[in-house]
């Protein structure tokens, strides 16, 4: 196998990328554009090849601010485009990539490699030294029909979701600036009262502002007698989706908003042709009624294997 560096036109990486059955925003063009504009690293963009045929695409972003200080990261990748990746794939690759960039002075490298947790793994014959335990979220198979989805959701979420039916709730996509604005504003003021972490607003703005040109927003918003109560914004990445900022006010967790919203983000996702959504993360020790919603929706919980360096 081998590595082949910026060889596709845009249009090509994007094809290429739908391919993936289970894409992240991470690895998404979009979030490339952000690191550019937001952390002023370049990317550079991977296919791993064998034979003729391309195994797996990712990207890396990277900071040389002089030709001995590197910084190079590569967040949740590879995506490999078939499900048949043995351990010596994996084995391969990382050789590869640790040829390319070497443990050295002056080097700052990070892996958090798109691998589950419950698979054998040791990247430390590479040189990479584990730092920390990996993502943890729910993906939601999308590719179910929306009785199968609703029969899955467990039976408080479901309860919640019929309640919410029953409420005068207007359901909306406003996916324009004016609205991300006033969700951005929600959403600030409750992480600073909460103290939870989550992106930051630089983040998310440029982010929203990459993701929108291309159609890959969704930004649906809840109203009661003319005032929006609740919302939730989420980015599609192939045919693939995260679920990334919610908001309720105390009129939408009385009229359980939450739940009908993303419930309504499913059905216009499947219309849309995405078969995965990343529900965004769960943090099972640190946010219990965050996670236990999340895993109100039935799917199926996972955890990458950690992040190395």
């Amino acid at each position: 196998m081998k590595i082949c560096w910026n060889d596709l036109t845009l249009e090509e990486w994007d094809a290429t990328f739908a391919r993936v059955p289970r894409s992240n925003l991470l690895q998404s063009w979009p979030y490339a554009q952000m690191m550019r504009s937001v952390k002023q690293m370049s990317t550079r963009f991977g296919r791993l090849v064998e034979g003729t045929e391309t195994r797996a695409i990712f990207q890396i972003h990277e900071v040389r601010l002089t030709p001995l200080y590197h910084v190079v990261t590569l967040d949740r990748g590879p995506l490999w485009l078939d499900d048949n990746v043995t351990e010596e794939h994996w084995q391969a690759f990382v050789d590869l990539f640790t040829a390319e960039f070497p443990k050295r002075f002056g080097r700052r490298r990070r892996f958090m490699p798109e691998l589950s947790v419950h698979l054998n793994a040791d990247f430390t014959t590479a040189g990479f030294a584990y730092k920390g335990v990996g993502y943890q979220s729910v993906w939601l198979d999308l590719s179910q029909d929306t009785d199968a989805l609703r029969k899955n959701l467990k039976q408080k979420w479901r309860n919640a979701l019929n309640q919410s039916e029953k409420k005068n709730l207007d359901l909306r996509e406003r996916n324009g600036p004016l609205s991300f604005r006033w969700l951005m504003e929600a959403y600030n003021k409750d992480r600073q009262r909460k103290l939870y972490q989550g992106p930051s607003d630089k983040v998310l703005k440029s982010l929203y502002g990459f993701c929108r040109p291309r159609d890959d927003v969704m930004l649906l918003v809840a109203e009661q007698d003319g005032a929006q109560v609740a919302a939730v914004l989420l980015f599609l990445h192939g045919t693939s989706a995260t679920y990334q900022v919610g908001w309720t006010g105390q009129k939408g967790r009385e009229a359980r908003a939450h739940q009908r919203l993303l419930w309504e983000a499913v059905c216009l996702l499947k219309e849309r042709g995405i078969n995965w959504l990343d529900l965004g993360g769960i943090h099972p020790d640190q946010a219990e009624g965050v996670t236990k919603f999340k895993r109100g929706l039935g799917g199926e919980e996972f955890q990458l294997s950690g992040v190395y360096a």
